[in-house]
């Protein structure tokens, strides 16, 4: 990326998920990278139930409810 200026930074993963699928247009494409198959986050070497693919699926289940 070339313009700082349209970076965001998030570094909670669950709210950069909601972020990108509420701003997304209907042609646009997310890619979710990162953690791929893997089932906990790690934060502060503690580890945490974490699933990327639940995550977007109960946040579509949001969107898709409204």
């Amino acid at each position: 990326m070339a313009q700082r200026d349209h970076v965001l930074v998030e570094r909670d993963r669950r709210r950069a998920i909601a972020f990108a699928l509420a701003e997304a247009a209907p042609e646009d494409i997310i890619l979710i990278a990162g953690k791929g198959h893997e089932d906990y986050q790690e934060i502060g070497g503690v580890r945490h139930s974490y699933s990327d693919r639940d995550t977007v699926r109960e946040l579509l289940g949001e969107v898709s409810a409204c």
